[in-house]
């Protein structure tokens, strides 16, 4: 029975002690060494991590709290020689949302974003070191074919712009300048045949757009800075 006691006296030291090695403070009154935050009134962890004299080092841990239980939400691992961190974002089912880096709370470099329950990428997207999207910006169905490419100069659409079918086939073809659809616009049925072509400016319609049936001219309108005129 001593014996016994003794164990658990053992065991509750060993408790106290690792419990103590939390939440620590250096001399100069920065954290230091593994922390760990509960929600509110409760002993759900909130997050969890470590700091080495008040810098976030390797990685963090972020829950919410759902039906009474804590669950990982995100995750971020901080590297050591600069001021970027890798994040992923998980569903409550532990399913991974997106990943990628950021630098401060700027998005920085490639990021991912995936379908919901799947492994299967649903968007690809490029940001620059001011945080704004540059580069071409892929979507992909479930079936990982592309779905639409988007081109973005400094956060702001710029050249050709195009979406497809889950077939692959191309439905659209648009212009864009300083986030403004500018330019030739092409427009295509399920079967991959033009059926409308025209010419933005400044995002309105502006100039002859054509119709077309069966690769043949049917229709020819007239717009005015998005305004249709009458063509008699």
């Amino acid at each position: 029975m001593i014996k016994f006691v003794k164990i658990l006296l053992c065991l509750s030291t060993l408790s106290l002690v690792a419990q103590n090695n939390f939440n620590q403070f250096d001399d100069n009154g920065e954290r230091h060494g593994p922390w760990r935050k509960f929600f509110e009134n409760t002993n759900m962890v909130r997050y969890s991590g470590t700091f080495e004299h008040g810098k976030e080092v390797g990685e963090f841990l972020f829950y919410s709290l759902k039906s009474g239980k804590s669950v990982l939400t995100s995750s971020k691992v901080f590297n050591s020689d600069n001021n970027l961190a890798q994040l992923k974002f998980f569903a409550s089912n532990g399913r991974d949302i997106s990943e990628g880096q950021m630098n401060g709370k700027l998005h920085v470099g490639p990021w991912i974003y995936y379908h919901k329950n799947s492994k299967v990428i649903m968007t690809q997207e490029f940001y620059n070191n001011e945080g704004k999207l540059n580069g071409i910006r892929t979507t992909y169905y479930k079936n990982s074919k592309i779905a639409a490419e988007v081109s973005f100069v400094n956060g702001f659409k710029q050249g050709i712009s195009k979406s497809f079918s889950q077939s692959g086939i191309l439905i659209n073809k648009i212009n864009y300048k300083a986030g403004e659809m500018n330019g030739i616009a092409e427009f295509y049925d399920k079967e991959g045949q033009l059926i409308k072509k025209g010419t933005y400016l400044n995002g309105l319609k502006h100039g002859s757009w054509f119709e077309y049936e069966n690769q043949q001219l049917v229709n020819e309108l007239l717009y005015y800075y998005g305004s249709l005129q009458d063509n008699n």
